[in-house]
């Protein structure tokens, strides 16, 4: 681009980003490859597995973690949302019920709401767990994750 004394950006365009996706990732239901959890349930498998192909096995890994991270932090913003919105009706409930035993199921209810709360917040990864680490094979760095 310097050459023909065009503009040149340290941050790839929106367009540049669609190729290289394009290019490099797969995103597969794990009972589609033959690999990690899948292959070991005879390819019957809920998992989706996502593979980059790069040059450099560190930069996919990266670029996996970094996708697994923002997932995760959506999800977790989502189930935020619905426990609080769960909590705050329990909590308006509890005082208009008379009843001792109905009483004590929605305290019940209550104290696993708020249990699923801090977990939302203190656990490193709320709605994903890795099933396969992250591996090189012929070029190619993968996530399973659920």
């Amino acid at each position: 681009m310097r050459l023909f004394n065009r503009p040149v950006s340290d941050v790839p365009s929106i367009e540049e980003l669609a190729q290289y996706f394009e290019k490099n990732v797969t995103i597969a239901s794990a009972s589609a490859t033959s690999g990690g959890m899948a292959g070991m349930l005879g390819g019957l498998s809920p998992y989706t597995s996502v593979s980059i192909t790069a040059d450099d096995p560190r930069m996919a890994e990266k670029l996996l973690s970094m996708i697994l991270r923002e997932a995760d932090d959506l999800i977790r913003a989502d189930e935020r949302q619905e426990v609080s919105a769960r909590l705050a009706y329990l909590r308006s409930q509890i005082p208009k019920v008379t009843v001792a035993d109905e009483k004590q199921i929605l305290v019940s209810i209550l104290s696993s709401q708020e249990q699923l709360q801090m977990m939302i917040e203190s656990d490193p990864r709320f709605a994903s767990t890795m099933v396969d680490p992250p591996r090189s094979e012929e070029r190619r760095v993968g996530h399973e994750c659920r």
